[in-house]
C-alpha cells in the first residue's frame, strides 16, 4: 500500500513553529533542539547615524563632493595638458594608496554632519564635548565613524548606494551569512549570564520570491572552516529582553559583487531587543581604518563611488583625522568609534557532530 503525504506551508510553518517552542539549536547525533539555545541570522547591517530628506537637517552646506566634483578642482585645464597618467592614474594611486595628510584634498572642504542624537555605545566611559547623545538617552556616545561618513551621499540611508547594496548582498552572498548563538538561556526577559556565539554560516536565508523580504526559521550550518577565523564567543545578560555583551574582538565579514573582505572591530559589544521572529538593535566598537577603507574600494570602483559622492581619498584623511580608537605601540590611532544598526531572523542552527567550546573567548 502506498501512503502518500501532503505537505502544505501550513503544516511547514506548525512544524517550525513546534521546533521553536523547543528550541533553536538541533544536535543531529542527539536528534533533539537544545531548550536552552537561541539562534539567529543577520539580515541587514549599515552604519548608524540620523538621516534626513535630502540631508537639509544634519547637513545644512550641503553632501560632500565625489571624484567628478573634485576632479577639475585637483585637475585644473588651463595652462596645462590632461593625459591618463597625470589625471585619471593619479586618482586611481591616490585611492589605492593615499596618503593620512594630502594638501591637494586637504583643500577641499569636507563637511561633517550636525546632528545630536544618534544610535551608539559610550566606548571609552567618558562624556567628551564632541559627543553623541544615544537614541535612548545615554551620555557619551562614539561614533565618530558617522562624523566622518554622515553627509555622503553613499553612506546615507535609506537611499544610499552603499546602504542599499550592502544589505542587498548581505541576502544574496553567503559569505556574509552571520550567525549569533546564545546558550545558557534560563528567562527569554531577564538572565544575567548567557554566552553569545558569533559564526559564519554558509546557507541561504529563506526569503519570498523578490529575495527582499526575509522569513524566521531558516536552518543554517556552520562554517567551521573558511569561517573558523570569524568564530568568537562573548558573555552576556538579557536584560528586559535585551541582549547585550561584554566587550571583545570581532571580524565580520564583508561581500558586496564578488570581493570578499573582513571587517575587523576592536572593544565590539551587541545590544539586540529579542522577539519572537527575530532581533534588532547595535552592535559596534572600534573599527579598523584599513580594512574598512579598502574594503569600500573593493567593494565599489571609483566610477561606481561617484554615483554618491564618494572620495576614497578624502574619506581616507577624514577617518585618521577622527580616529579615537585606542593609540598602537606606535602611538598611532589606526580606528575610529562607530556604531551599526543590525537585525537578525530567529534561526536554527544544526551540527552534524557535537560542538566543542570556542578555543578564542573574549574576556
Amino acid at each position: 500500500m502506498t501512503v502518500c503525504y501532503r505537505i502544505t506551508y501550513k503544516s511547514i510553518s506548525l512544524m517550525a513553529a513546534a521546533m521553536l517552542l523547543a528550541g533553536s539549536v538541533v544536535n543531529a547525533q542527539q536528534d533533539r533542539p537544545d531548550t536552552r539555545t537561541l539562534a539567529f541570522v543577520m539580515t541587514t547591517l549599515v552604519p548608524a547615524g540620523y538621516y534626513t530628506k535630502e540631508g537639509k537637517e544634519e547637513c545644512p552646506k550641503g553632501l560632500n563632493s565625489g571624484p567628478r566634483e573634485q576632479f577639475p578642482l585637483l585637475y585644473p585645464a588651463k595652462g596645462k595638458v590632461r593625459t591618463a597618467v597625470n589625471t585619471q592614474l593619479s586618482y586611481e594611486g591616490d585611492t589605492w594608496l593615499p596618503l593620512a595628510s594630502n594638501a591637494a584634498y586637504e583643500a577641499i572642504p569636507w563637511y561633517e554632519p550636525r546632528a545630536k542624537v544618534i544610535p551608539g555605545f559610550n566606548l571609552d566611559g567618558r562624556v567628551d564635548a564632541d559627543d553623541y547623545v544615544g537614541a535612548d538617552g545615554e551620555q557619551g556616545v562614539d561614533n565618530q565613524l558617522y562624523r566622518a561618513v554622515g553627509c555622503v551621499g553613499n553612506f546615507r540611508g535609506p537611499d544610499g548606494m552603499f546602504y542599499f547594496h550592502r544589505n542587498r548582498y548581505m541576502r544574496n552572498r553567503e559569505f556574509n551569512r552571520v550567525l549569533i548563538e546564545v546558550e545558557e538561556v534560563d528567562d527569554l526577559d531577564n538572565d544575567d549570564s548567557v554566552t553569545v556565539n558569533l559564526y559564519r554560516g554558509y546557507d541561504s536565508l529563506l526569503t519570498d520570491a523578490t529575495g527582499m523580504n526575509v522569513y524566521p526559521y531558516s536552518t543554517h550550518r556552520i562554517d567551521d572552516r573558511w569561517g573558523k577565523q570569524i568564530q568568537r564567543t562573548f558573555q552576556g545578560k538579557i536584560v528586559d529582553g535585551v541582549l547585550t555583551t561584554q566587550p571583545g574582538e570581532a571580524a565580520i565579514p564583508w561581500m558586496i559583487h564578488s570581493n570578499p573582505s573582513l571587517h575587523y572591530i576592536s572593544d565590539f559589544r551587541i545590544r539586540l531587543k529579542l522577539t519572537e521572529e527575530g532581533a534588532e538593535g547595535l552592535w559596534g566598537g572600534y573599527t579598523d581604518i584599513e580594512s574598512f577603507y579598502y574594503a569600500v574600494n573593493k567593494s565599489f570602483s571609483t566610477h561606481h563611488l561617484s554615483y554618491g559622492q564618494g572620495s576614497s581619498p578624502s574619506l581616507f584623511i577624514t577617518l585618521h583625522k577622527l580616529a579615537d580608537g585606542p593609540p598602537n605601540a606606535a602611538g598611532e590611532r589606526t580606528s575610529i568609534s562607530s556604531a551599526f544598526n543590525v537585525t537578525f531572523a530567529r534561526a536554527f542552527i544544526v551540527r552534524s557532530q557535537p560542538s566543542e567550546r570556542l578555543s578564542r573567548a573574549s574576556d
